[in-house]
Order: C-alpha cells, then sequence, then structure tokens
C-alpha cells in the first residue's frame, strides 16, 4: 500500500503544503492558493482547522504565520537531539564504569520509549529495544519519569493495568504510591524485578532547563549483582550522570 491510498493522505498532503506555503512566505488565502494550487475553499478550510490546531496564527489584519504547537514541536525535536547526543558518551562510560546495561529513555503518551540502549559486559541480555515503549510504571526508568508526578500515578497505574492486562500488576496501588513516593524524596527510583524476573535497576531523571524531568537513565543488572549494597552504589553513580546530563542540557544555569 502506497501512501496515496491510505484514507485521509491527500487531506493531510494539502495541509503540509498550506504550512510550507506559510513558512516561505504566503500571507493571506490568495497567496496559499497560488503556491500551493489548491481551490480557495479547500484552502481556507485548511487554513482555518491549522490556526484552530494552533499550527498557525493571524495577527490583527488576518496575516498567518506560523503557529505555537509548530515551535512547541519543533522545540521538542531539537531537546530530544540534542538529549542523545550529550547523554551518548556519558552513558557509554557508565556502561564500562559499572559492566551493567544503562538506558536513556523519555516519555510518549504515557508510556517509557526508550532512546538509547548500551548492553553491559557480564553476558546477560536485558530485553529492551531502542525505539520501543514500555509501561512507566513497570519499570525503574518509567517510575524515575514520573518522579514529580504524583497527581498522575494513580492514573497511570490503572493505565498500565488496563494495557497490560495479561499480567498483574507487580503491586497493590497503595503499595506503588507508598514507593513513589520514597523515590520522589530520594531523587531516584528502583525496579526489584518489577519489570523482567530476575533483572533488576537504578535510575534517576534529567532535568531541563526549566527543571522539569526531560528523560530518566538506568542501569540493569541481573539480581545476583544487584544486591541492596550495590544498588545503594549504583544510585550514588546514577544520580551523578543524571545530573550532569541535566547540567550540560542547561539544567541550573543562570
Amino acid at each position: 500500500m502506497t501512501s496515496e491510498d491510505i484514507p485521509g493522505t491527500q487531506t493531510l498532503r494539502h495541509g503540509l503544503l498550506v504550512l510550507r506555503a506559510v513558512a516561505t512566505g504566503a500571507r493571506n488565502l490568495s497567496e496559499v492558493t497560488a503556491t500551493t494550487g489548491l481551490s480557495r475553499s479547500k484552502a481556507h478550510r485548511l487554513l482555518q482547522a491549522l490556526r484552530q490546531e494552533r499550527f498557525l496564527r493571524t495577527d490583527e489584519t488576518g496575516t498567518y504565520f506560523l503557529g505555537a504547537s509548530l515551535i512547541e514541536l519543533g522545540f521538542q525535536a531539537l531537546d530530544n537531539i540534542s538529549l542523545v547526543g550529550i547523554a551518548s558518551p556519558l552513558l557509554s562510560q557508565l556502561s564500562e564504569d559499572t559492566l551493567d546495561t544503562v538506558h536513556l529513555g523519555t516519555e510518549l503518551e504515557g508510556e517509557a520509549l526508550y532512546l538509547l540502549k548500551f548492553p553491559g559486559h557480564r553476558g546477560i541480555e536485558v530485553r529492551s529495544q531502542v525505539g520501543t515503549r514500555r509501561p512507566i510504571t513497570r519499570t525503574g526508568l518509567g517510575r524515575s519519569l514520573i518522579l514529580d508526578s504524583p497527581e498522575r500515578w494513580e492514573s497511570l497505574y490503572r493505565a498500565d493495568r488496563e494495557r497490560v492486562r495479561d499480567t498483574p500488576p507487580p503491586e497493590t496501588l497503595e503499595e506503588f504510591t507508598a514507593a513513589m513516593e520514597k523515590y520522589s524524596r530520594n531523587g531516584y527510583s528502583e525496579d526489584w524485578e518489577i519489570s523482567e524476573p530476575g533483572i533488576r535497576c537504578v535510575a534517576a531523571p534529567i532535568r531541563n532547563a526549566s527543571g522539569n524531568i526531560a528523560a530518566s537513565i538506568s542501569v540493569s543488572s541481573a539480581v545476583i549483582y544487584m544486591g541492596k549494597a550495590r544498588m545503594r552504589e549504583l544510585a550514588a553513580a546514577v544520580t551523578a550522570t543524571a545530573a550532569e546530563i541535566s547540567r550540560q542540557i542547561g539544567y541550573g544555569a543562570v
């Protein structure tokens, strides 16, 4: 199936034509129709829809400009590119130092999205892949992404319970909330085999220039290497690395 066969593709393409027309200087309906070749009625409908969704805006004279939604998406894309580039060498070194698997992830639509993975050096396979999503309340990395959001804990817990119906939650809601309160106080989270049998991890959040949690990193390994004492040691290394990445992407800057 080509993109032209997908229902709604033509309308999407026309909408993108309108966005590009405005981006290159078309400022009113006549200029948009001249640039895109669309009929006035179709161009008008698309302009209004894009304005309502904040992809376009108009000033007091009705002149069109690119809108806030595009700016927000652009900054998000830039943040992800910058974050991965900055984090990569630091996480590679963390994996070398600990000999364990190291991840970088962010939140996407209420789930934990894995952006980077550095396999460990102990011959242990942690079941995760870059580009895949995991339930945010059922991974240490995911839990560290929501340390600052106690108002969302219950709804995310319930959403994951519905999303993963074939696997019961590892804790009751009360136990999960109590654990999250502890992690929030400590500034990092733990995974005591809640994501994968035989695997434990320690995770810490990365903060952006606004002080908000933008991503999270984790160190994972087999239970045999992850006793309580080592988990505490790793917590210091993981939080220090997360703090350095945060600093390099602007957190704490004057």
